[in-house]
């Protein structure tokens, strides 16, 4: 259908988005849930908590760097503002609840109820 696009083409930056930017995000965010959601005897030891931010930060740098070898990291950028959008509507919604309303509040005219 289309000879100028092998499949590779597709697979690779989808493998590298998946498989180490969303995993450097992942191991970013285990040291947050575990502060914020357990109690102390249930969370990780210090120590675990700087190995994955340091994995974290090996992660992120290898896909970065795995994007810019590849060309694709303009398009990355476009995930990321993906990304900043889907948390701003996140805070946007979850105030909305948080205050008792529901989420058609947000976008209706009359506002919170």
């Amino acid at each position: 259908l289309y000879p100028d696009i092998e499949l590779i083409d597709i697979f690779t930056p989808a493998g590298i988005l998946t498989g180490v930017l969303l995993s450097s995000f992942y191991t970013l965010t285990n040291p947050w849930m575990d502060w914020r959601f357990l109690p102390a005897r249930l969370r990780m030891p210090f120590w675990l908590g700087i190995a994955n931010l340091l994995a974290a930060v090996v992660l992120l740098i290898a896909g970065l760097k795995a994007l810019w070898d590849y060309g694709r990291l303009e398009a990355s950028l476009g995930l990321g503002l993906w990304l900043a959008v889907s948390m701003f509507l996140a805070r946007v919604l979850r105030s909305s609840f948080h205050d008792g309303g529901s989420c058609l509040d947000v976008f209706s005219k009359e506002g919170k109820r």
